[in-house]
């Protein structure tokens, strides 16, 4: 049902300017987000689309061309792109959710004393990345090549 949602909102008749989507991945069999990744990317074509999500998988589906970083830093947002020339090695023998678990392009969670505070989570947009709502979440942010 969450698959068919999905996918309802992705292909509307009458496109929003904006779609804004939150862990999109729950709930969903790894295939699916195969399948939601092409929708993503084909929606974001025409409008902007942004999500946040904590799946490895969906965010294999994207290359690092497509990323944009945003990290919190003393409560401010910061966003950069990854160097492809510094991840070349890695990114040859790695997937994109690979590296952003080896903390190679950064985005990952911070916090004192090694606990946990924030929750990081990748982003696709159409055009630019976002800081996510809650005032503890940073994202990384996959965006559109040419816009």
């Amino acid at each position: 049902m969450r698959f068919i949602c999905l996918a309802a909102v992705l292909n509307l008749p009458e496109k929003p300017a904006l779609i804004v989507l939150d862990e999109p991945e729950l709930g969903l069999h790894p295939y699916a987000l195969v399948q939601l990744a092409d929708m993503l990317r084909s929606a974001s074509q025409d409008r902007q689309v942004v999500l946040a999500t904590q799946s490895v998988t969906l965010m294999d589906q994207f290359a690092l061309e497509n990323l944009i970083v945003a990290q919190c830093r003393g409560g401010a947002s910061f966003f950069s792109r990854p160097d492809p020339e510094r991840l070349r090695e890695w990114s040859e023998e790695n997937s994109l959710g690979e590296l952003w678990l080896k903390n190679l392009i950064d985005g990952r969670p911070t916090g004192a004393r090694g606990a946990v505070r924030g929750r990081v989570e990748p982003t696709l947009t159409g055009g630019y990345s976002t800081e996510a709502t809650s005032l503890i979440r940073c994202s990384v942010g996959l965006a559109n090549p040419r816009r």
